[in-house]
């Protein structure tokens, strides 16, 4: 439910909102097909499209899409997307403010990453209201009702800001335009709108009443598998391109593959890009060298759920190496794996590798090689 705020209290640095209804009539468009059903709801400045899925497994069928689309032009005001559930997603308030006159018995409790690497518990703190309780979230958040082992999550494909101000719920911010200034530096509002896309993926999963009861107490959580699969679809979307074929006589569609085996469900290539020439005398060529520098992530998840819920087929859980054994890059000889930092300059420090399979990290580790070609 999309809930636009008024802003007279609201400038760049100062956010104090104050709801208010629009009354104006939406528009309903309903779109449903055997591949998908898509319901939009066009109510300005908003366009407001959810879609579900009937095909793609089972990973991609439990998940809810949304894309909004705003644009207030020159209308002042703050547009928030808001998830109410039934969720008891709250902890025991243990220390309460002693001269808070009504103090509250629980509080809520949210989940936000930490720019895509690890999730951290957020508790609300009453005493700063709703412009303390915001949190950055760079790919996703979620609540969780302990009793009744259910997760509500919410993914991003670009840094928000969430907050959860109430039992069961989950709150952004997607778009504002201020005209006062703060007093602050800024000397000016915020005008410089544009249209904005956003694109957001709902899940629901159910959790062993085991893991969320030893879980419930600590400051560190953990997505699924799943959830990290859809993420990452949202936030590396296959690129698309028009090819005119008038110009183009061979039509080809071969596909060819940059593996010669897929990756284990737990293995994220976050880069893979040619390095440069290192000249000493002459670093403006940038000539492109006979290397390449490879980043890759072993996935942090919650391992309790089936792995084949998540489409892996085989799992990776009982070896820590980030590639199946003879893994190799498909038409392309590779004559030396070296394992370097992060950047990929200094690697005097790493031992030499035989071939993919002997790279290895625990969860949530990343690891950077660097593959000669002759």
């Amino acid at each position: 439910m999309e809930n636009p705020y008024t802003c007279w209290n609201n400038v760049f640095f100062y956010f104090q909102p104050i709801p208010f209804i629009n009354n104006g009539d939406p528009r309903i468009f309903i779109i449903s097909g055997p591949i998908s059903s898509e319901l939009s709801v066009s109510h300005a400045p908003l366009l407001v499209s959810t879609t579900v899925m009937h095909v793609g497994g089972s990973e991609m069928e439990e998940a809810v899409y949304i894309q909004n689309t705003v644009n207030l032009g020159d209308q002042r005001g703050e547009v928030f997307l808001r998830f109410d559930t039934d969720l008891d997603s709250t902890v025991p308030n243990l220390n309460p403010v002693s001269n808070d006159p009504a103090p509250e018995p629980k509080l809520p409790v949210f989940y936000t990453d930490q720019n895509g690497f690890t999730i951290e518990k957020r508790v609300k703190v009453r005493s700063i209201n709703l412009e303390g309780n915001y949190y950055p979230v760079t790919t996703l958040s979620y609540i969780q009702d302990v009793a009744r082992g259910l997760r509500f999550s919410v993914l991003v494909d670009r840094a928000h800001g969430f907050s959860s101000f109430e039992k069961g719920r989950l709150e952004t911010l997607i778009e504002r335009r201020t005209v006062y200034d703060d007093a602050r530096g800024m000397g000016e509002g915020v005008t410089d709108n544009r249209e904005t896309v956003s694109n957001y993926v709902l899940t629901l999963e159910n959790l062993p009443l085991r893991y969320t009861a030893d879980t419930s107490k600590l400051d560190h959580s953990v997505p699924s598998l799943m959830v990290h699969h859809l993420s990452q679809q949202l936030n590396y979307p296959p690129s698309l391109f028009v090819v005119d074929y008038d110009n183009f006589p061979q039509r080809s569609s071969e596909v060819y593959p940059l593996l010669n085996q897929e990756l284990p469900c737990d293995t994220h290539l976050i880069n893979l890009r040619t390095l440069a020439e290192n000249k000493k005398y002459d670093v403006d060529t940038n000539l492109p060298a006979d290397k390449a520098l490879m980043i890759v992530q072993r996935l942090g998840y919650f391992c309790s759920l089936p792995a084949n819920r998540a489409g892996c087929g085989r799992g990776n859980s009982k070896n820590q190496s980030l590639f199946y054994i003879d893994t190799a890059l498909d038409s392309v000889h590779v004559s030396s794996f070296t394992q370097t930092e992060l950047t990929g300059v200094n690697s005097n420090s790493f031992q030499n590798l035989t071939a993919l399979h002997d790279l290895h990290a625990e969860p949530f580790e990343i690891k950077s090689v660097i593959l000669g070609f002759n």
